[in-house]
């Protein structure tokens, strides 16, 4: 433990490296195709298109795009997302407020433990799930249960099962983590 160890809080003095930052580092300068770890081929990357608009926004909205700005989102962001996704999917976003902006899915994953899970809440998550996920969650000291997954997603029936079973020892999952499309790390859809 070093010095300054001592003054860390219980939180603090449960966090662990991240496993899926460890398994990056052990390839790193090797030669190796990575299937893992969500890192595309760099020439897939629209880099000359994401610089053409960078250098737009910031001549022609210079006022905003290098200040803080609100942290729940731009109104005019959250606004395009409610537009979209009426227009894609029918979804129906009652107001702008039920749109929530994060820097990305570990903050997300973050904000819902926090919001959700209390120390010994039972989450169900398919087997095997997104391992950054359970870092997130593990913060909060949930018990968990797993649902095995076939070739078409997590097995509904398993699931059934797994509820009709807790319910019968008076036990109320808090919600169920599932990643329907593009599971991690599966990659069912």
């Amino acid at each position: 433990m070093g010095k300054f160890e001592i003054f860390f809080s219980d939180l603090a003095k449960r966090l662990r490296a991240s496993e899926i930052r460890e398994l990056l580092k052990s390839v790193r300068g090797k030669n190796v195709i990575s299937f893992g770890g969500g890192f595309p081929s760099p020439e897939l990357y629209p880099v000359r298109e994401l610089a053409e608009i960078a250098k737009r926004v910031i001549e022609e909205r210079k006022h905003i795009a290098l200040q803080y700005t609100l942290t729940e989102g731009l109104p005019e962001l959250k606004s395009a997302l409610r537009d979209f996704l009426k227009r894609k999917d029918n979804i129906k976003v009652e107001s702008e407020d039920n749109i929530l902006i994060t820097t990305g899915s570990q903050q997300a994953l973050d904000i819902i433990a926090r919001i959700f899970i209390n120390p010994g809440d039972v989450v169900i998550m398919e087997l095997p799930t997104y391992l950054a996920a359970i870092n997130a969650f593990n913060l909060r000291s949930p018990r968990y249960y797993g649902v095995p997954l076939d070739h078409e997603g997590i097995i509904v029936d398993e699931l059934e099962k797994l509820l009709s079973k807790l319910k019968s020892e008076g036990i109320k999952p808090k919600f169920l983590y599932t990643v329907p499309t593009a599971q991690n790390p599966t990659g069912i859809t």
